[in-house]
């Protein structure tokens, strides 16, 4: 239409235009990159006030939107790639920073299997489902691969873990489960990486071809890779190494590990990626290997979270919006056809991995202790669609070496993406829908396990107070043994409390124990009370368990205590990790005089 203006319109409006087109050619892709990023972050506030927790989508449009076909940031292009790896690098790490394998001393083998079943499934059903719209084989099963590898060890840090444990999912087998499909997942995506780099496409032949060696020597290395991760960590937490690491790399503070001990970990996270580079592995798979090695460091996971959380999650969104937004052709977002494909891929995957969670309960597995519900097998598939970085990065990989086409490289894109949306919010349905089964069954939903001492309320008291030897409190493998952090940790278990006193001598027994499960001791107080009129010791009880300690009533009043543990005298130790103080009180059942 035309427009009128008066003069001083005019006026007005050719200066802004002087003023706009004297700016530096610099401060245009800025000011671009800027409306980009709040794109994202007003993304992620929508998202959290809806509750749910990946913000791929998002970031992924905001960078489709701010970034193709672009001139103006053109130029900036190669180094915003750059930043974005290093987030990804950066995530891979962190991912195997907070790998649960401590879940696997406690995993039984129908856990196992079904944690094995469900990416397979995942992979199965969308490989079918590929190749029902008309794409290879070959090709479907590297694309289904990136598909399942969702990773929830980001989302489960930072979003979900008031969802996992207000529903209990952290403490039964549901959280065996989802643990292993994790690693399983993850492993195999960053294998599938590793092993991609050996293929190559012949484009005068029309097919693919490679040999033998090149698809066996990549997946050796990256299993050799993980395998050498793990028995770094057990030796690393089997010789105590992380107290030495932490004294020679700084102070430990009630946010974990310090500065000194990040970079540390960093450089020891460049290390690993060049040596899995040199051995004609994954760089990804390096950095989730490094993560691996400081996993079982008490004190490490919140150190890193204290001193990166504001730089991660950033660099992650740079990645998400400037190597692969910047990347996706017009035709993804425009023809339906590919969005069909990619929401019935994604639907069919997202499926599988609930039907391998839904054969926990079936009986021919035998094992499990309480056949898992419904909200339970939901809860299992959903997880594993909560944040698919790892997944984006396998499909960026692959569709580089040319081993997927363009329609089945939109189809899975799609389906990355549509899990991302669908998969937090299944999730946290799944987790009310189980709060509220065990509302109307009249059950706890956070469900302890049954172990062989009752449980107590715990009180916590300041940080400051004392140091204890123990393990980092709040990982999944512990929230299972809740109970198990209440205790001090010892080399070997309680003596035994029962003692065999003579008629008319004094027995003086101490005034506070507390029953304590092996290997964990009891702590007891200075103060004794004197038994100087009894003849003999009180009669307990025969059945407590070897290791384990009795409450000892004081005598004088034939009144148990209401305060087993005071720990205002007991034992301080040396500790990598700042443990709270903690108050143990419990009612004990009225005993016989």
């Amino acid at each position: 239409g035309k427009f009128r203006y008066d003069r001083r319109g005019m006026a007005s409006h050719a200066v802004l235009d002087n003023a706009w087109s004297s700016l530096p050619p610099t401060i245009l892709p800025m000011l671009k990159l800027i409306g980009m990023l709040g794109l994202v972050r007003a993304w992620g506030l929508f998202l959290h006030l809806g509750s749910t927790g990946s913000g791929i989508f998002g970031e992924v449009c905001a960078g489709f939107i701010m970034g193709p076909n672009s001139q103006n940031v053109a130029p900036y292009q190669e180094g915003l790639r750059g930043i974005g790896l290093l987030g990804i690098f950066l995530a891979a790490f962190e991912d195997g920073l907070y790998t649960d394998l401590e879940f696997f001393q406690f995993v039984t083998l129908p856990s196992f299997l079904v944690g094995t079943i469900a990416p397979a499934l995942s992979v199965g059903l969308g490989i079918v489902a590929l190749n029902a719209v008309g794409i290879g084989w070959i090709e479907a099963s590297c694309a289904c691969v990136a598909l399942a590898a969702a990773v929830p060890g980001r989302a489960r840090v930072r979003w979900d873990r008031k969802g996992w444990q207000a529903c209990g999912v952290l403490r039964d087998q549901v959280g065996q489960v989802i643990s292993v499909s994790t690693c399983i997942s993850t492993f195999v995506a960053l294998t599938t990486v590793s092993v991609v780099k050996g293929m190559a496409k012949n484009e005068n032949l029309g097919y693919r071809s490679w040999g033998v060696w090149d698809l066996l020597q990549p997946a050796i290395v990256s299993i050799g890779l993980i395998v050498i991760s793990v028995f770094l960590r057990l030796a690393i937490t089997s010789a105590d190494a992380g107290r030495l690491l932490s004294q020679i790399s700084g102070k430990t503070t009630r946010s974990g590990m310090g500065g000194s001990f990040v970079v540390l970990m960093l450089a020891v996270a460049v290390g690993m990626i060049i040596f899995a580079e040199t051995l004609r592995s994954t760089s990804i798979l390096g950095a989730y290997c490094a993560g691996i090695v400081f996993s079982g460091i008490p004190g490490a996971r919140v150190g890193w979270e204290h001193n990166t959380r504001n730089i991660v999650p950033w660099l992650l969104k740079v990645y998400l919006a400037c190597t692969v937004g910047f990347t996706i052709p017009k035709r993804t977002w425009v023809w339906k056809e590919d969005a069909l494909a990619g929401f019935f891929v994604g639907v069919v995957a997202l499926f599988g991995k609930v039907l391998g969670g839904a054969m926990a309960s079936l009986p021919f597995l035998g094992g499990v202790e309480v056949p898992l519900r419904v909200a339970q097998s939901l809860q299992i598939g959903t997880a594993m669609s909560v944040h698919g970085h790892i997944g984006i990065f396998a499909l960026t990989q692959i569709s580089v070496r040319g081993l997927v086409e363009q329609v089945s490289d939109s189809a899975v894109l799609w389906g990355l993406l549509y899990g991302s949306l669908l998969g937090p919010a299944m999730f946290e349905a799944a987790c009310q829908l189980e709060i509220k089964t065990a509302e109307m069954q009249n059950t706890d939903p956070e469900r302890e396990l049954d172990l062989p001492y009752p449980a107590v309320a715990v009180k916590e008291l300041p940080h400051e107070t004392i140091a204890l030897e123990s393990v980092e409190v709040g990982t999944p493998a512990k929230d299972m043994r809740a109970n198990v952090l209440k205790y001090q940790r010892v080399a070997e278990p309680a003596p035994s409390p029962y003692i065999q006193v003579p008629n008319n001598q004094p027995y003086a027994p101490p005034e506070y124990t507390d029953v304590a499960p092996a290997p964990y001791a009891p702590y007891v107080t200075n103060g004794t009370p004197s038994y100087n009129e009894y003849a003999a010791a009180p009669q307990y009880p025969q059945n407590v368990p070897a290791g384990y300690a009795l409450v000892v009533p004081n005598m004088e009043s034939l009144e148990p205590p209401s305060t087993i543990i005071d720990r205002q005298n007991f034992y301080p130790q040396k500790s990598s990790s700042p443990v709270e103080q903690r108050k143990v009180t419990r009612q004990t059942p009225p005993m016989s005089p």
